[in-house]
């Protein structure tokens, strides 16, 4: 967990760092990784989900400012939600246009590995019911899918940010190579890159350890909301009521289904590398 430390919550800073995404990447891990940084704050909670929707129904830029010390040198928020562009439009725009000069992080994984775990985070919270085969069914719409169209995705953020603005990492790195990742992010960032800590060897939310949400688990979440329903947890032995004893299983890939992976997949994976001259050694595409 990240150090808790006082903090002076002054309406009138805006976030200068975003993590967008990707979903199921490492965002989590990364965002508790940057908060520990003594130069660095990150937004409690992890995803504010502010640019998603303007209008009526959207909080408003005071409320977002708010969110933020005004006397940290890097303010930051991390909403994976950032890059599904086709179900939420115009957010690289509205974030352009609140905070032109922010810095934008968007971390990555093997894609069809990501598909996978998205899958298992949606059938663990019961949000998705179905096998995953058959989740996967229409893969040129899924939901699944469209997360992991990384160039897609940066693309639509490069319409409005110099190629400068973004840094691009994965998840792979972020885990085999823990304090070189950061010292590069740190480098991006221009805070002190030195500086390491042994909780960049923890891995927040791993698929591995996931648990299926209970009937009484769900109803909680829907009542109290998920950060109330984690401090209860943190305070009260009532994981049994929560969530069920085994762990989510991991579905099998058929040689089918790879191939339709693929298909949707490898074209812009292929542009990804061009786009950002990474190799992305070790990916199954």
């Amino acid at each position: 967990m990240p150090r808790h430390r006082p903090v002076r919550y002054d309406p009138g800073a805006l976030p200068n760092l975003i993590v967008i995404g990707a979903m199921k990447c490492g965002t989590t891990s990364l965002h508790w990784y940057l908060d520990l940084h003594p130069q660095v704050v990150m937004s409690r909670p992890k995803a504010l989900d502010f640019f998603l929707t303007q209008g009526r129904e959207a909080r408003d830029i005071e409320w977002y400012r708010s969110r933020f010390p005004a006397d940290a040198p890097v303010r930051g928020e991390t909403s994976p939600s950032y890059t599904k562009c086709r179900f939420y439009q115009r957010v690289p725009e509205r974030i352009c246009h609140a905070i032109p000069n922010a810095k934008l992080i968007y971390i990555l994984r093997d894609p069809v590995e990501r598909v996978v775990s998205h899958y298992v985070h949606q059938w663990a919270s019961r949000v998705e019911k179905r096998t995953f085969e058959d989740a996967l069914d229409d893969i040129e719409h899924s939901r699944f899918v469209e997360p992991s169209l990384y160039h897609k995705q940066l693309s639509a953020y490069l319409e409005f940010y110099p190629r400068s603005q973004v840094h691009v990492t994965t998840l792979e790195q972020l885990k085999t190579y823990p304090e070189r990742t950061m010292r590069e992010v740190f480098d991006f960032l221009n805070v002190e890159t030195s500086f390491v800590s042994p909780r960049f060897q923890r891995v927040e939310h791993p698929s591995s350890r996931k648990r299926r949400v209970t009937g009484v688990g769900q109803f909680a979440r829907k009542r109290l909301g998920r950060h109330r329903v984690q401090r209860l947890r943190n305070r009260l032995p009532i994981d049994a009521l929560l969530y069920e004893a085994e762990p989510v299983p991991r579905p099998t890939l058929s040689d089918r289904m790879r191939q339709r992976l693929e298909g949707r997949l490898c074209d812009d994976v292929r542009e990804l590398r061009a786009l950002t001259g990474f190799a992305f050694d070790g990916w199954s595409l």
